[in-house]
C-alpha cells in the first residue's frame, strides 16, 4: 500500500460512520430534556456548533417529539444555526499576522503580510529598496500596514478594491488609530477654537472620527459613534455632544464634513463631536474613549410602489411606508410603525433604510438612481388619550427622471441586522 493510500485510509477511519453520527446527534437531542439544566445547555450549544449536519434531526425533533422542552430547544437551535449561517455570509474575523522581520527587505515583508492576510499587492514599484526590522504578533492587516508605512517617509497604502492592497509613493498621514478585528477607528480631524473676553478664555474642540473596514465586508454605510469619556491634560472631565446636522462643522474653513475611510465607509456627520469644558491651560486631549458600531444586514424586505402616486402605501415588517408628496423630481416617503404604540426612532431608520437600493424605473424600463435620500422632518400626531403616532419623512430626489413618468419605485428595508462594536481609547491627542 502506498503512503498516499495509507493516509487516505487513516482519514476515513477517523471519520465517524453515518450511523454513529446519527446516534451522537440523537443522544444530544435526548439530553435537551435532561433533568440537569447544565446538561441541557451543553447539549444545546453542541448541536448549534455542529450546524447544518444537525438540522434534519433537529427539525424532526421540533415537529414530532413528545417533550415540550425538546421541541422548544430544538426550535431554538434551528434558529441559532440559521442565524450563524447568515452571519457567516456577511462577517468573518480577519486573518491575523504574526511575523518577526529582522533586516528584511521591505518588499519581501509586505509580500509576507499580504500572504498571511490573503490579499494581493499592487504598486510594488513604489516600495522603497530598504530593509525593515519589526515584530508583529497577531496583528490585523490595517495595523500591520500602518506600522510599516509609519517607518517610511514616502509610503502609504490603499484598500479600496476587495482582495487588493495598493502601495503609493506618498506620505502616510494617519492620526491616532485603534484596531479591532477587521476595523480601524481613527481621529480624522481635530480643531480647537479659543474665545477670549474681558473676564475669561474658553475653548471648544471639534473632533471628527472616521472608521474603515476590510473590503471583503459589506456593512451598512452608516457607522454609529458614541464617546463615553473625554478628559483634558489638566484632569478636567469634558462635556461631549454630537455635531448636529445644522451646526457649522468648524472644519476646512466651513466646508461640509465628508471623510471617506479607506474601506469606503463614509464617516460623515455621525462621526463629529463638539467638546467643551477645557481649562485654559489645557494643551491636549489626555483621554477620549467610546465605541464605533458597524451594522451588517441579515434579512431584507423589498418595498415596491407600482406607478407610484401620492397616498400609496406599502408595509414591510412592522413599518408602514406612504408616499405623501410626489412633485417633479422628488418624492417624500412617510415612515411609521404599523402599530402606532411605539415611536419611530430616527437613528434606527437611518440604519435600516438601505438608501443605496433606491431605484425608479421609467416607462421604457430604464433604471434611475436618486441624487439624494435625506430625512426631511418628523411628525408626532395625537391619536387618542395617551396615544401619539410618530412619523418620519424622507425626501428622495431624482435628477434624471420626473416621478410622474415612473412606473415603479423600489427600495430595500432591513428587517434584521447584526452589530459589531469596536471600542476605542485615544490618549494624549495633541492640538493641531
Amino acid at each position: 500500500m502506498t503512503c498516499t493510500a495509507l493516509a487516505s485510509l487513516c482519514c476515513l477511519l477517523a471519520l465517524p460512520a453515518p450511523g454513529q453520527e446519527d446516534a451522537t446527534l440523537r443522544e444530544l437531542i435526548r439530553k435537551l430534556d435532561d433533568a440537569d439544566f447544565q446538561t441541557r445547555e451543553d447539549a444545546f450549544h453542541e448541536l448549534v456548533r455542529l450546524g447544518a449536519k444537525a438540522l434534519p434531526l433537529l427539525k424532526e425533533a421540533a415537529d414530532t417529539s413528545d417533550s415540550t422542552e425538546v421541541k422548544l430547544r430544538a426550535a431554538d437551535a434551528i434558529r441559532a444555526i440559521d442565524l450563524a449561517v447568515k452571519v457567516a455570509g456577511v462577517y468573518r474575523e480577519p486573518h491575523r499576522i504574526t511575523a518577526d522581520f529582522v533586516e528584511t527587505p521591505l518588499a519581501q515583508a509586505l509580500e509576507e503580510i499580504a500572504r498571511q492576510a490573503g490579499v494581493r499587492v499592487e504598486g510594488a514599484a513604489n516600495v522603497p529598496d530598504q530593509t525593515l526590522t519589526l515584530k508583529l504578533e497577531k496583528a490585523t492587516l490595517f495595523e500591520a500596514l500602518d506600522r510599516i508605512c509609519a517607518t517610511q517617509t514616502q509610503l502609504t497604502w490603499d484598500h479600496r478594491c476587495e482582495g487588493m492592497v495598493t502601495f503609493l509613493k506618498e506620505k502616510h498621514a494617519l492620526g491616532p488609530a485603534v484596531y479591532g478585528g477587521p476595523f480601524r477607528v481613527r481621529v480624522a480631524e481635530l480643531t480647537v477654537t479659543r474665545k477670549t473676553d474681558f473676564s475669561d478664555t474658553s475653548m471648544t474642540a471639534v473632533v471628527q472620527l472616521a472608521a474603515d473596514y476590510e473590503r471583503h465586508l459589506k456593512p451598512l454605510a452608516r457607522v454609529e459613534y458614541q464617546i463615553s469619556k473625554a478628559i483634558d491634560d489638566t484632569g478636567a472631565e469634558l462635556h461631549v455632544s454630537k455635531l448636529s446636522a445644522v451646526e457649522p462643522p468648524a472644519l476646512g474653513g466651513g466646508a461640509a464634513v465628508v471623510i471617506m475611510g479607506l474601506g469606503g465607509a463614509a464617516a460623515e456627520r455621525e462621526g463629529g463631536f463638539t467638546i467643551k469644558g477645557f481649562r485654559p491651560a489645557a494643551a491636549r486631549l489626555a483621554l477620549l474613549t467610546g465605541c464605533a458600531t458597524f451594522s451588517f444586514p441579515l434579512e431584507y424586505s423589498d418595498v415596491t410602489f407600482t406607478a407610484p402616486a401620492t397616498g400609496d402605501r406599502q408595509e414591510a415588517g412592522e413599518f408602514l411606508f406612504k408616499i405623501t408628496v410626489q412633485s417633479g423630481r422628488y418624492v417624500e416617503l412617510e415612515i411609521a410603525r404599523s402599530k402606532a404604540a411605539e415611536p419611530v426612532c430616527q437613528e434606527e431608520i437611518d440604519r435600516r433604510l438601505d438608501t443605496e437600493s433606491f431605484v425608479a424605473v421609467d416607462t421604457n424600463g430604464k433604471e434611475h438612481r436618486p441624487e439624494s435620500v435625506l430625512p426631511s422632518g418628523t411628525d408626532a400626531i395625537v391619536i387618542g388619550p395617551g396615544g401619539v403616532e410618530h412619523k418620519l419623512r424622507y425626501r428622495v430626489t431624482f435628477g434624471s427622471l420626473r416621478l410622474r413618468d415612473a412606473k415603479q419605485l423600489r427600495f430595500r428595508f432591513i428587517d434584521r441586522t447584526i452589530e459589531k462594536a469596536v471600542p476605542f481609547e485615544f490618549r494624549d491627542v495633541e492640538w493641531p
